[in-house]
């Protein structure tokens, strides 16, 4: 017996009818079939899940669905049952058990879908997206009396009459994003758990001030016009708020006088809109996160958010927040005379369980300290696309400064030193140039982002701190040179991107990391060691690259990596350079290369250099020992050394440092 049958995508042009008894499932999604007969359907009596999606459907015969008694599962998506839909809203009614209906994308309006949704009782979830409905009546659902979840995205819905949802006292979500709808007045659907708005024209959203008990968990307000905190029900149990893309400058009362203008606002009255929307954001006490992204927030809104006691992930990246020591705004005034450190000790301001903080996409200059105070929990920081500067510690020696150093009192700079569960900190394109010395002593750190800082600089003892907890190291895209790039011994670093640079060399002391990715894409280097660094034997994984004048003539290092396993992605795209006196002449890496080498005199650079380098030490202890043996002059006893050895000393100076990198 066969449970499943999928004859999908093959052009069939009927509902095939030589199907076996006893199938559950079939899937003929992606044909060409017109209608749905009841002598293709009548051996079908086992039948629970059934997928015309994406044919060309317009005609259900009125038996063709009766004689399917075990149906439950119905997908109709994609088709033009938008023609016949009289007789075929009638065929739908015979289905007793079906428990899902997928009607999306067929074209159907208000009244076509009321036809269609007529007598299915026993319906549960009812997918009506991308179809042509411009309101909702307060009898399309009366018909499906026991609805759980509805989705009615991308239609066109401009207007739902009062009472369309309340009788569907089951109904748990409800998805209406990518609509037209431009103001929800009176929300009371009490059962509600997820409600997703996203998407419209919406200005505002209100509820009535009563006790009842909201079940409402989700609710997503994104990519509308609201222009102030919506009003929230009375009693909720929010866990999830998304009001992303919206127009909010401001959480307090201030942002009344615009709202005093629109139509629906002059339609309130004896309604203290400012006091309510006051008094409903305190009890936010469940909200564990908030997205507050891309919207026109100016400054941060401590102690709005103080009432959130549960919030863990806070994203208020895109917006215009500068200066963040800037004087608070509160709830009940349009300005306060307390800065952040006095309103927290007055207030007992303290985010005790947030763990991520998105800050992304702000002018930011400075995050101050006293704000990070009030975060003892704070493990992931975004502060990429600001302009966040760096404070330098108060000792003037940048290598003796202590294992503890004091940072400088200013409030217009920034350290993440002590920061005692901070670990994951990202200061992409912040126009960084120099990192202070111990900027993230003790401070746990797994993750850093440092790319995209042109001309940064990384001076000896800035990295102080991470070398037992730094996992993932990314600077790329600051066109660093080898000399301004000075690492600690890094014995947990795994992932390392140092790609879009002027690297001539590899950083010292990557021969300490247990590295599993390294990227060195579009770069200068020339030579890469012979041997991989024992330290990697293990764990290297992948490699990255490409964009870099590698020689063609010292492959040692490729034959080690492939021999070892390690992947190079861009293999195929690395080219190479046979260097000479004369010129120096591009490859493929991938090329046979033993014949240009062999005319060039030269079967690698890394032997020749340590042959050379053995010659020339050797030379130059003769010339000692003759020195203190026979009391020469010191100057005549360096002509003992044959001018063509100090040339090659000369031209071996660069490759000599990378012989023991990879």
């Amino acid at each position: 017996m066969v449970d499943k049958v999928v004859w999908h995508y093959l052009s069939l042009a009927a509902f095939p009818e030589d199907l076996v008894p006893g199938v559950k499932t079939l899937d003929l999604s992606h044909n060409f079939i017109q209608s749905l007969t009841e002598n293709a359907t009548s051996k079908l009596l086992s039948l629970e899940h059934l997928d015309l999606s994406s044919n060309r459907l317009e005609i259900l015969e009125s038996g063709a669905l009766r004689v399917l008694p075990q149906l439950q599962e119905l997908i109709l998506a994609a088709n033009q049952l938008h023609k016949n839909y009289l007789s075929n809203g009638k065929a739908l009614a015979s289905l007793a058990r079906l428990k899902f209906l997928d009607l999306s994308a067929n074209n159907l309006d208000n009244d076509m879908v009321h036809c269609y949704l007529v007598n299915i009782t026993s319906l549960e979830k009812l997918d009506l997206s991308r179809n042509k409905m411009t309101k909702v009546s307060a009898d399309t659902f009366y018909g499906t009396p026991k609805l759980v979840e509805i989705s009615l995205t991308s239609n066109y819905i401009m207007a739902i009459e009062e009472g369309t949802f309340e009788a569907l006292v089951n109904l748990t979500v409800l998805n209406l994003a990518m609509n037209s709808l431009h103001c929800i007045s009176n929300f009371n659907l009490i059962n509600l758990q997820v409600l997703n708005l996203s998407s419209n024209a919406l200005e505002c959203f209100l509820t009535e001030e009563t006790d009842e008990q909201h079940q409402l968990q989700v609710l997503d307000l994104s990519h509308n016009q609201l222009f102030y905190f919506p009003l929230l029900p009375k009693m909720h149990h929010l866990q999830y708020l998304n009001l992303s893309s919206n127009a909010m400058s401001n959480l307090s009362s201030n942002a009344m006088e615009f709202l005093r203008t629109t139509a629906w606002y002059k339609g309130i009255t004896n309604f203290d809109f400012p006091l309510a929307i006051s008094r409903r954001t305190a009890g936010l006490v469940k909200v564990i996160h908030l997205d507050l992204s891309n919207n026109q927030l100016s400054s941060f809104p401590i102690h709005f958010l103080s009432n959130l006691h549960s919030l863990g992930h806070l994203n208020m990246a895109m917006n215009c927040l500068q200066d963040l020591t800037l004087k608070q705004t509160s709830n009940n005034s349009l300005s306060s005379d307390e800065n952040i450190s006095e309103s927290s000790e007055k207030h007992d301001l303290t985010f005790k369980s947030l763990k991520i903080l998105e800050l992304q996409g702000n002018s930011i200059q400075a995050l101050p300290r006293q704000l990070l105070d009030t975060m003892p929990k704070l493990e992931n920081i975004d502060l990429s696309h600001n302009n966040i500067e760096p404070c330098r510690c108060q000792s003037t020696n940048e290598i003796k400064t202590p294992v503890n150093p004091v940072p400088t009192d200013r409030e217009d700079c920034m350290t993440f030193s002590t920061v005692p569960n901070l670990k994951e900190l990202s200061l992409r394109d912040n126009g960084l140039t120099r990192l202070s010395p111990y900027m993230f002593n003790q401070t746990p750190l797994i993750s850093l982002d440092l790319s995209a800082n042109k001309g940064l600089h990384i001076p000896g003892g800035a990295m102080v701190g991470l070398e037992l907890t730094l996992e993932k190291l990314s600077l790329q895209e600051n066109q660093m040179v080898s000399s301004e790039m000075t690492f600690p011994c890094l014995k947990a670093l795994k992932v390392l991107n140092l790609s879009d640079n002027k690297l001539s060399v590899l950083p010292f002391n990557l021969d300490c990391s247990p590295l599993e990715s390294l990227d060195i894409r579009n770069n200068s280097l020339e030579m890469l060691g012979k041997n991989v660094p024992k330290s990697w034997a293990g764990s290297l994984r992948t490699l990255f690259i490409s964009g870099n004048f590698l020689s063609c003539c010292a492959q040692g290092w490729l034959q080690s990596l492939q021999s070892a396993k390690v992947k190079i992605p861009d293999l195929a795209e690395a080219w190479c350079v046979y260097h000479s006196k004369d010129r120096n002449d591009p490859a493929k890496i991938t090329s046979d290369h033993s014949h240009m080498c062999s005319q060039l005199g030269t079967s690698g650079y890394p032997d020749i250099v340590g042959f050379g380098a053995i010659i020339v030490l050797l030379t130059v202890s003769c010339g000692m020992y003759f020195v203190l043996k026979k009391g020469l002059a010191l100057p005549n006893a360096v002509g003992f050394i044959h001018h063509r050895e100090l040339s090659r000393l000369r031209e071996m100076r660069v490759h000599e440092t990378t012989v023991s990198i990879i």
